[in-house]
């Protein structure tokens, strides 16, 4: 929800701007949430540690870049509780 919220036109949102520029679509109805959580940096957390584990199935940028340290840390953690995402 959040995601199509912010495709709306002005939007400043990474999202909104690639779509802009690319000219491409978002396919919102394959996405999936991968971890609930009511704190804001924490999503962020996971959300970047899920991009930097994706290799190239993911085109998507971090919004926050975690130094290699937190990413280890994450890895041994979110490893086990993550679904694993197909391709």
């Amino acid at each position: 929800m959040e995601h199509k919220r912010s495709l709306v036109a002005g939007s400043p949102s990474k999202l909104s701007l690639h779509c802009r520029e690319c000219k491409c679509t978002p396919k919102l109805s394959e996405c999936a949430l991968l971890y609930p959580h009511s704190n804001e940096e924490t999503r962020l957390m996971v959300e970047a540690w899920h991009i930097d584990n994706s290799g190239s199935t993911c085109m998507s940028q971090p919004s926050i870049n975690l130094r290699e340290d937190e990413i280890k840390c994450l890895n041994s953690y979110l490893s086990r509780m993550l679904p694993c995402v197909p391709d």
